[in-house]
């Protein structure tokens, strides 16, 4: 299985350089056969994970073909036996979404694989839709298994230390799984609620070294659904209250969120930013009345910041 390996790892570079070629469809003919004979290969979990990313970047190229000549036909390619291939592709990336002790090396083409195709699947109205094979390659996303995938990320992103020898190589991998991430809440636009958010947003302002990466990510909310923005912001704080020590991981909070509409949402109104973020919170507490753990604490916290809304809204909360 040496050979085969090499192959492998050979093609996925390849056709992450140059994928503009009739080939993939043979291919991807080819990978799909592979899938569904992996684990009798008995290769490592790092190749394993190499394989689905070759396979993702075949497919992205299959696709890519199609939209570049859309009324070409190609006589031998089973278009009507993509749906079934998309779907026992996707089944078998979002089964590594539970392996809880995955190694970076693993993870890093996991992540890449399922988030791509998240993208590359996503069930939307268009007439690109309308192309074979784009009408059979539809995936429909569940929260359970946006709720998986976020715990995935944090787990291997929001690690406590890099090992000695991985150093800046590491942290820029890391980075990049995050963007990548992030990626998929940019360009997919038939997602479930997103409360799966929570595990990734909750590091705003306390990992500098993905600043950037998290605020792409609190952008991209925002500018999708303001108000989706304003309840995962108000249900990162509530998760925070539910253990006793709180109070400064929501101040952490609140002053980062403040720091990102300074920053990134100059033309929303601070007011009305820090009236929906606090109503919010406020909604979360009047459902569940008893998760907060220090009413009092939480309300000394958001005190200063309800003393600076306007007469109105002060009223109105």
């Amino acid at each position: 299985m040496e050979s085969y390996t090499t192959a492998v790892l050979r093609l996925c570079v390849l056709t992450e350089i140059n994928n503009a070629t009739e080939n993939v469809f043979t291919l991807a003919e080819y990978l799909a056969n592979d899938l569904r004979l992996l684990s009798k290969m008995k290769l490592s979990d790092e190749s394993n994970a190499i394989f689905y990313r070759l396979y993702k970047n075949a497919l992205h190229a299959v696709v890519k073909c199609c939209l570049e000549e859309p009324s070409k036909e190609r006589t031998g390619v089973k278009f009507d036996e993509y749906g079934k291939r998309i779907q026992a592709f996707m089944s078998v990336l979002v089964e590594q979404l539970d392996a809880n002790d995955c190694e970076f090396a693993v993870s890093r083409h996991v992540a890449n694989a399922l988030c791509n195709m998240l993208v590359l699947t996503q069930e939307v109205d268009s007439r690109e839709r309308l192309l074979i094979p784009l009408r059979y390659m539809t995936f429909r996303v569940q929260p359970e298994m946006l709720q998986k995938l976020a715990a995935y990320i944090e787990r291997q992103v929001f690690v406590e230390h890099a090992l000695p020898d991985e150093g800046q190589n590491y942290l820029l991998a890391r980075k990049l799984m995050l963007a990548t991430y992030g990626d998929v809440y940019r360009l997919h636009h038939a997602l479930p609620r997103k409360t799966d958010l929570c595990h990734i947003l909750k590091h705003v302002g306390t990992n500098t070294a993905f600043t950037e990466e998290l605020e792409q990510l609190l952008n991209t909310v925002h500018a999708n659904d303001p108000n989706e923005f304003y309840g995962i912001s108000a249900q990162v704080a509530m998760n925070f209250c539910t253990k006793s020590s709180f109070t400064t991981k929501v101040k952490t909070l609140w002053t980062n969120l403040h720091k990102f509409r300074t920053q990134c949402l100059q033309n929303v109104d601070e007011d009305k930013y820090s009236y929906c973020v606090i109503r919010n919170i406020i909604d979360l507490l009047l459902e569940q009345p008893y998760a907060c753990v220090g009413l009092e604490k939480l309300f000394a916290i958001m005190k200063p910041w309800v003393m600076r809304l306007s007469s109105e809204s002060r009223s109105e909360l």
